[in-house]
């Protein structure tokens, strides 16, 4: 039993430098074979590709406009505006089925159209964000400063000085946000 060859022996092949050098001829045949394949298949492709291009391009050059018009599909002026606003009243009365009847009540209201209205515009014109942190920090800053005051000297906080603070902070805010537009406007007409 200690005598038996090994299974693979058979396949063992001699390595002479003779074999070496054969075997290297073989490898590089292939490889240039390989090469000149992929060299010639790439040009015929090619040569299907540019032929095939070239008959649809004169084939779109042929089509006229006329025909494009044709084809398009008639629009309704308006027709958008109408689908988005049914789409979006079919998804609020969705929601608002939704809710607890109080919420169902304050829904209602708040999306009254006349309501909707006025909230946009006020959000456009008097809720400025730049107005909104602008008197905000006046206020803050302005309400501290008298608080310390009002301690230090003895006299009384008076709580409608903050609303002033706010209003001349919303003003000042505004008043920047302007000034930044401006320039920033002139800057953009200047390139």
């Amino acid at each position: 039993m200690s005598e038996q060859a090994p299974k693979n022996e058979h396949l063992k092949q001699p390595e002479s430098a003779e074999y070496k050098a054969q075997h290297e001829q073989f490898e590089q045949n292939i490889r240039d074979k390989a090469e000149q394949a992929k060299s010639e298949h790439t040009a015929e492709s090619l040569k299907a590709l540019s032929e095939t291009v070239n008959q649809h391009a004169e084939a779109s050059q042929n089509i006229k406009t006329d025909q494009l018009k044709d084809k398009a599909p008639d629009v309704v002026p308006g027709m958008q505006q109408l689908l988005k606003s049914a789409a979006y009243d079919q998804t609020l009365r969705r929601i608002q089925q939704k809710l607890p009847k109080t919420a169902q009540a304050f829904s209602k209201i708040a999306h009254n159209k006349t309501v909707d209205a006025a909230s946009d515009i006020g959000a456009n014109t008097i809720a400025r964000p730049s107005g909104i942190l602008g008197g905000s920090l006046c206020a803050l800053l302005g309400s501290l400063i008298l608080l310390y005051y009002s301690r230090h000297y003895g006299f009384r906080y008076n709580y409608g000085f903050f609303v002033v603070l706010f209003v001349g902070g919303f003003l000042v805010g505004l008043l920047a946000e302007l000034a930044i537009w401006f320039l920033y406007t002139r800057k953009r007409q200047q390139y």
